[in-house]
């Protein structure tokens, strides 16, 4: 929903009440008596209207302040503040402001803030591995962005999702961006390229790694990069393009792997709201909140693909890396193993059976639509 749509929006619940206050039906008129000689009538005052009740809410994200992925959030609470004409006010922490990472969703349980993001390392050790299927970063040869945002907002992801938040909150949004990229000094195309490297990866896809015969390093992002100066690590997986350049990356790899086989959905996180504080805040503001974070979604989307793009071609063009493609043997295997993995979490927990098999429905027809699109298009010989 746009900005102006949404003032608009705001302004006719404003007017609505105040003309339905104005049209209220008096008092019945009693009989009049005879009129007595009438005073000096005195000047009437003008009764003082209640001033508006403002909501501020305390709000710690999962980035550090002026990370990209920070920013977003921050120009959309100041898009609900206008739109709300004030009367929504958000407080908002970087990571580790208020309290340490992976302590966010437990603040807003604790009703230490009022909302979050919660994705990444803090989402698996609360979800385990149904946070693969809830779309965090990866979840190897996983659901993409887009069937992911179809399967929250159209299907019934949003409501597995409150299924397994409901201890901290109530889930009311659901951001994610593109595929994460592999970065080192070499091309990586085979499975026997992969053996005994070195490879630093986070998530359910070091299982796969792993099992290709890598030797998975666990370094945290704020160290990778000297890491890779020191040879520690020989190759990496940490963001996207636009994440990784912005991080310097560049400067200590010269090469580039796609597609993101290992993490098609890069950074994805819930947006996690006390319950107290949802149930005290206005119908108008609730949904003013919801609507925004799902246009916000969309935006950010595309913003951080189009990033994307400019960084790739950056690299090729202005840093002079080289930008390869992952075989089809190993990006097969790498599926293969993944899913396999999937069958046995499905095969041990009857929750996550039930999730992947909703959700794989949902993909499967969701991906229908794509038959309807065309292969050749003007834009390419």
């Amino acid at each position: 929903m746009s900005k102006r749509l949404m003032l608009v929006i705001v302004t006719a619940l404003l007017v609505t009440g105040v003309l339905a206050s104005g049209c209220a039906a008096g008092p019945t008129p009693t009989t009049p008596t005879t009129p007595t000689t009438p005073t000096t009538p005195t000047t009437p005052t003008t009764p003082s209207q209640p001033a508006a009740t403002v909501v501020t809410w305390e709000y710690q994200d999962n980035q550090v302040a002026g990370a990209t992925y920070y920013k977003y959030a921050d120009n959309l609470f100041k898009r609900i503040e206008e739109a709300s004409g004030g009367r929504f006010k958000i407080t908002h922490y970087g990571l580790g402001e208020v309290v340490p990472y992976a302590e966010n969703a437990p603040a807003v349980q604790a009703g230490l803030l009022d909302a979050t993001q919660s994705g990444g390392g803090e989402m698996l050790g609360l979800l385990g591995p149904k946070a693969g299927l809830m779309g965090t970063s990866g979840f190897s040869a996983g659901p993409t962005a887009v069937e992911n945002f179809g399967w929250y907002f159209m299907g019934d992801g949003m409501k597995y999702a409150n299924q397994l938040w409901e201890p901290y909150g109530y889930v009311m949004g659901y951001c994610a961006y593109g595929p994460e990229v592999w970065m080192s000094n070499k091309p990586l195309t085979t499975v026997g390229d992969l053996k005994g490297i070195k490879f630093r990866a986070y998530g359910p896809c070091t299982d796969v790694f792993a099992a290709l015969g890598a030797s998975v390093v666990t370094i945290a992002g704020g160290e990778l990069y000297q890491a890779v100066e020191k040879g520690i690590v020989d190759a990496y997986e940490i963001g996207g393009p636009d994440w990784n350049r912005t991080m310097g990356f560049h400067e200590v790899s010269t090469h580039v792997g796609t597609p993101g086989i290992h993490s098609p959905i890069g950074g994805g996180t819930h947006v996690l709201v006390n319950h107290d504080s949802w149930a005290a805040l206005p119908d108008d503001l609730k949904e003013l909140w919801t609507e925004a974070w799902k246009a916000t979604t969309l935006n950010d989307y595309l913003d951080s693909l189009w990033k994307d793009a400019l960084a790739l071609e950056a690299w090729r063009d202005v840093d002079g890396m080289i930008l390869y493609t992952l075989g089809d043997d190993l990006q097969s295997q790498f599926a293969s193993i993944a899913r396999q993995q999937v069958l046995a979490h499905a095969a041990a927990d009857p929750l996550y059976a039930e999730i992947f098999a909703n959700q794989a429905a949902f993909v499967e027809t969701f991906n229908t639509a794509y038959r309807t699109h065309p292969k050749y298009s003007v834009f390419y010989e």
